[in-house]
C-alpha cells in the first residue's frame, strides 16, 4: 500500500514538470581557421517549482563525463571541466521568463572539435537532452595529380592529398570520365590529419595523345570538392605546376629583354641614317 501509494504521488508531481529544451544551436559544418570562434546555444523552459532542481551538464562525444556543469540556484558561473578545452571556452546564459539560454563559445576551433556536443538539463524526475553535430574539417593540402612513364611503358597516374580532416575521398578518371576498379589506395593517419594517395597503372595503348587526367577530393558530409586536372603528353614526365609557371615567367622576361633590346638597336639605326643624310 505505502509503494503505490509512493508511485502515485511522483505520477503526480512528474505531471506538473513542464521541463522543455529546444533543439541545440549552432552550425554543423565549419572549416578550420575560417572563424575565430563557433556558438553553441542550449535554451530550455521550467516552471518556478522546477528551478531550484536544475542541473545543466554538456557532454562531448558521448563522454562519461561533462566538460561544462551548471547549476542555476547556486548563483555560481558554470564551470568548464578537463585540460583538453584550456582557455578555448566562453561560456555566458542570458535568462528569460521561465527560461535559461546558456552559450558555449569555441574559440578559434579546430579539428579535434569535430564531434558530437549534448546537453543535458535534468530535475530530480526528469531529464532532457538535445544533440548537434559539428564537423570541423581540414582541406589539408591537395589534391595533386601526378603521372609518369615507368620502364615497361606503362602510365603511372597517382593523386594525393595530405593533412585532411576528416578522411578524403579521392577520384581518378581519364578521358572525360574513364575509372576503373583497379586502383591501389594508400591512407596514412596522424593524429587526426590523413594523407591519401591513389594510384593506376594504364597501357599507353589506352592513352591517346589528348587524354585528359584527372582527380577529384571530396570531403565526406561537407560540400567541400576539388578537382586537379592534366593533359597527358606520351613519352614526357608532366612538369609541376610550379614549374610551368617559371617557365611562363623566364619566358616573359626574354621576350621583354629581346623587344628592349630590338628598340633601342631600332632607335640607333634610325639615328644613324639621320646623320649619314
Amino acid at each position: 500500500m505505502m509503494w503505490t501509494t509512493c508511485l502515485i504521488f511522483m505520477f503526480l508531481l512528474a505531471g506538473e514538470n513542464c521541463l522543455h529544451i529546444e533543439p541545440l544551436e549552432g552550425p554543423w559544418i565549419v572549416e578550420t581557421n575560417s572563424r575565430d570562434y563557433i556558438d553553441l546555444t542550449c535554451t530550455f523552459a521550467f516552471n518556478s517549482s522546477e528551478i531550484k532542481q536544475l542541473d545543466v551538464k554538456w557532454y562531448f562525444q558521448d563522454g562519461a563525463q561533462p566538460f561544462i556543469q551548471w547549476v542555476p540556484s547556486t548563483g555560481r558561473e558554470p564551470q568548464s571541466i578537463g585540460e583538453k578545452w584550456g582557455n578555448r571556452l566562453e561560456l555566458t546564459h542570458t535568462a528569460g521568463n521561465g527560461s535559461f539560454s546558456q552559450r558555449v563559445r569555441i574559440h578559434k576551433p579546430g579539428s579535434q572539435f569535430s564531434g558530437q556536443y549534448e546537453c543535458k538539463v535534468s530535475t530530480f524526475l526528469i531529464e532532457k537532452r538535445s544533440k548537434l553535430n559539428l564537423i570541423i574539417y581540414d582541406p589539408g593540402e591537395g589534391p595533386k595529380l601526378r603521372y609518369h612513364t615507368a620502364e615497361d611503358g606503362y602510365v603511372n597516374i597517382s593523386c594525393s592529398a595530405k593533412s585532411v580532416y576528416p578522411e578524403p575521398l579521392l577520384h581518378l578518371t581519364w578521358n572525360y570520365g574513364q575509372s576503373g576498379d583497379e586502383v591501389t589506395k594508400t591512407t596514412v593517419r596522424r593524429g587526426l590529419e590523413y594523407d591519401v594517395t591513389v594510384h593506376r597503372l594504364l597501357p599507353p595503348t589506352d592513352l591517346p595523345p589528348e587524354t585528359v587526367f584527372s582527380c577529384s577530393m571530396e570531403i565526406p558530409s561537407t560540400q567541400f570538392s576539388l578537382r586537379e586536372e592534366t593533359m597527358y603528353f606520351p613519352g614526357r614526365i608532366q612538369p609541376r605546376a610550379s614549374q610551368v609557371r617559371n617557365i611562363h615567367n623566364f619566358l616573359i622576361k626574354i621576350i621583354k629583354f629581346v623587344i628592349s633590346r630590338c628598340s633601342s638597336f631600332t632607335e640607333w639605326h634610325v639615328r644613324l641614317l639621320t646623320v649619314q643624310g
